[in-house]
C-alpha cells in the first residue's frame, strides 16, 4: 500500500473536496483524482461518491483512522530508524598473500 496515496486520501477527507486538497498539497485536481481513483481500485471500496462536491462513504469514514494511525505509525518508524546510532565501526579483516 503506497503511504503517498493515504495522505492524499487523509487531505481530501479533512478538507471535504478534492479541489481543496489539491491546491493544499499543491497538486493538480486531474492528477489528485487520478491517485484516489488509484488507492479506491487497489483497496477494491469507493472512497467519495461523484460529482461537485466529494462526499465520504461509510468505507471512506471508517478507513480515515486506520490511515491515520499507518502514516503516524511510519513516521515514528522513520524518526527511530534516523536516530539509530549510525556510527558503529564495522570489523572488516582482509587477508592476502605477502606478495600480490
Amino acid at each position: 500500500m503506497d503511504l503517498r496515496l493515504l495522505s492524499y486520501f487523509l487531505a481530501v477527507f479533512d478538507s471535504g473536496s478534492i479541489s481543496a486538497a489539491a491546491r493544499e498539497l499543491h497538486i493538480t485536481q486531474p492528477s489528485l483524482s487520478r491517485q484516489i481513483r488509484k488507492l479506491e481500485k487497489d483497496l477494491g471500496i469507493t472512497l467519495f461518491t461523484q460529482g461537485p462536491k466529494a462526499s465520504a462513504t461509510a468505507s471512506a469514514i471508517a478507513c480515515a483512522p486506520i490511515a491515520r494511525d499507518l502514516l503516524a505509525r511510519a513516521t515514528q518508524a522513520e524518526a527511530t530508524i534516523k536516530s539509530m546510532d549510525h556510527s558503529e565501526a564495522i570489523r572488516l579483516t582482509i587477508a592476502g598473500p605477502a606478495t600480490t
